[in-house]
C-alpha cells in the first residue's frame, strides 16, 4: 500500500512545476539522477543567487543539463541508445519540437547486393507524411578526419547508394552533415531541411519533457526515489516519532538544503500515505509494534501483571531500538525472563533499524546478563571458518570467537572467471574474463 500510494501522489504532482523543482534539486544532489553530481553545486548556487529567477528558467537550465549529459552517453529523452552523439543530438530536437519519429526504422526496400535490411536514421511521420532522415558522418565536403582515405571513400559510396534507393523507390529523404562550410550546426540546418520538407514544430514545455522523462525511465528514477521515502517512512515509525512535531523541528534545526528538501517531499508523502492507510483502515508492521508499546504502557501504569516467564527472542543481532523497547516492557509488565539468540557476526539488517550495540551491549542495557556461548558450528568446515573468522574480526566492534568444526575442507574458497570468448566467438578473453582475473 505504501509503495502504491507514494508512486500515486508523486505522478499526480507532474503538472506542479514548483513540485517537480524540488523533485529535480533533490535528484540532482542526492540520487544523482537524472542528473550528474558534477553540476549540484552549480546548480544550487545559481538558484540561490538569483532570487527573480522562475521556475521555468531553472527547470530549462536543469533538463537542459541533463540533455547534456545523457548526449554524451548517447542516450536519448526516449531511453533511445544511438549511434552518435549528433544522431542524439537529432533524436532530441525533434521530441522536444513535437516532431514523431522512429529510431532506426526497417525500410521497406534493400539493397541488391546485401541480404541484410537497410535500416534509415530516422523515419519521421508528419500528417500522413513519411520523411526518412538519415545523418552522415561526414563533413559537407565530403571529409572526416577519423577516416582513412579509403574508409571515406567507401562511406561516400555508401551515402551515395542510399540516396539512389530513395530516388528509386520514391520515398522522402532528407539529410544532414556532421560539418558544413557555412559553419552553422547541424540542427540549425536540419531545422532549414525540416521547414522546407513543410513540418511544423510545436515546441514542448519543461514540464512536458520531464513528464516524459519520469515515463520513460521511472524504474531508474522514481522508483529509486519512492524506495527511499518509503525507507524513511518505516524508519521513522521504527523510532515512534510524532509526525505532527517531528517535521518542522528537522526543518528548523538543519541548515542542509538537500535535508530540508527531502523533508519537504517525505513529509507530504507520509500524510498522504497516512491519510489513505486509515481510510482503508489498514495497518503496517510498525505501527502494530508501537501500538503494542503503547498498550503495555498502560499495562505498567496500571500495575497489571502478565503472565509471562519467558521472552525468547531470536535473531536477536537484528533488534531495533523499537523492538528492544517493546520487549523491555513485556519484561517489566510480567517480570519475565528475556532469552535472545543471535550471532552479531550474522547482523544484516541496520538499512531497517537494527542496531548491533542492542545485541553487543545487552549486558550494560539490562543490567544483567548469564551469556551462553555456543562454539561449535556444523554448518561449514574449519578452513572457512578461520578465513571468514579472521576477515570479520578485523572489525573491532565485534565480538571475538573461537569457533570449531568437525568438518574439513582443502580448498574451501574457489574463485572462478566466467570464461566469455565464447559468446565472443573469439580465441581472445573479453573484458568480463580480464576483471576476473584482476580480482582474482
Amino acid at each position: 500500500l505504501m509503495y502504491r500510494v507514494i508512486e500515486d501522489y508523486l505522478t499526480s504532482k507532474l503538472t506542479d512545476e514548483w513540485f517537480i523543482k524540488k523533485i529535480l534539486l533533490f535528484f540532482a544532489s542526492y540520487l544523482n539522477m537524472p542528473f550528474g553530481a558534477d553540476n549540484t553545486s552549480l546548480l544550487f548556487k545559481t538558484l540561490s543567487a538569483n532570487e527573480n529567477s522562475t521556475m521555468r528558467s531553472d527547470l530549462t537550465a536543469t533538463l537542459d543539463e541533463y540533455r547534456k549529459q545523457q548526449t554524451n552517453k548517447k542516450i536519448t529523452i526516449n531511453e533511445e541508445r544511438v549511434r552518435s552523439i549528433d544522431e542524439c543530438r537529432i533524436a532530441n530536437y525533434l521530441f522536444i519540437n513535437g516532431i514523431d519519429y522512429v529510431y532506426e526504422p526497417v525500410y521497406p526496400y534493400g539493397f541488391h547486393d546485401s541480404i541484410k535490411p537497410y535500416c534509415p536514421d530516422f523515419l519521421i511521420k508528419y500528417q500522413g507524411q513519411e520523411i526518412y532522415l538519415e545523418h552522415f558522418g561526414l563533413s559537407e565536403e565530403g571529409t572526416n578526419n577519423r577516416f582513412s582515405k579509403a574508409e571515406v571513400e567507401r562511406y561516400k559510396e555508401h551515402v551515395n547508394e542510399k540516396i539512389k534507393l530513395h530516388r528509386e523507390h520514391g520515398t522522402k529523404l532528407i539529410y544532414t552533415f556532421s560539418s558544413y562550410k557555412d559553419g552553422l550546426d547541424l540542427i540549425a540546418h536540419l531545422d532549414a531541411e525540416l521547414v522546407k520538407a513543410g513540418i511544423e514544430k510545436n515546441t514542448k514545455s519543461s514540464t512536458e519533457i520531464y513528464r516524459q522523462i519520469v515515463t520513460k525511465a521511472q524504474d531508474k528514477y522514481f522508483n529509486k526515489l519512492i524506495l527511499l521515502i518509503c525507507n524513511f517512512i518505516n524508519r521513522f515509525k521504527v523510532n515512534n516519532f510524532d509526525a505532527n512535531t517531528k517535521f518542522d523541528e528537522w526543518q528548523f534545526s538543519t541548515k542542509n538544503v538537500r535535508t530540508k528538501l527531502f523533508l519537504e517531499i517525505a513529509s507530504q508523502c507520509f500524510h498522504v500515505y497516512e491519510a489513505r492507510r486509515m481510510e482503508e483502515g489498514a495497518i503496517d508492521f510498525e505501527d502494530m509494534i508501537n501500538d503494542a508499546s503503547n498498550i503495555l504502557d498502560q499495562c505498567i501504569r496500571n500495575h497489571e501483571m502478565l503472565p509471562y516467564d519467558y521472552i525468547l527472542v531470536d535473531e536477536y543481532q537484528d533488534i531495533s531500538l523499537q523492538r528492544f523497547d517493546l520487549c523491555q516492557k513485556l519484561s517489566q509488565a510480567s517480570q519475565a525472563k528475556i532469552v535472545a539468540v543471535g550471532d552479531d557476526w550474522q547482523s544484516i539488517f541496520r538499512f531497517s533499524g537494527a542496531q548491533i550495540d542492542l545485541f553487543t551491549k545487552f549486558e550494560q542495557r539490562m543490567g544483567y546478563a548469564n551469556i551462553q556461548k555456543i562454539t561449535r558450528t556444523y554448518r561449514n568446515s574449519q578452513e572457512l571458518i578461520d578465513i571468514a573468522g579472521g576477515f570479520i574480526m578485523e572489525n573491532a566492534k565485534q565480538i571475538k570467537k573461537s569457533l570449531h568444526s568437525d568438518k574439513t575442507i582443502k580448498d574451501p574458497v574457489i574463485l572462478m572467471s566466467y570464461d566469455d570468448k565464447y559468446e565472443r566467438d573469439s580465441l581472445q578473453h573479453g573484458p568480463f574474463y580480464r576483471m576476473g582475473e584482476a580480482i582474482e
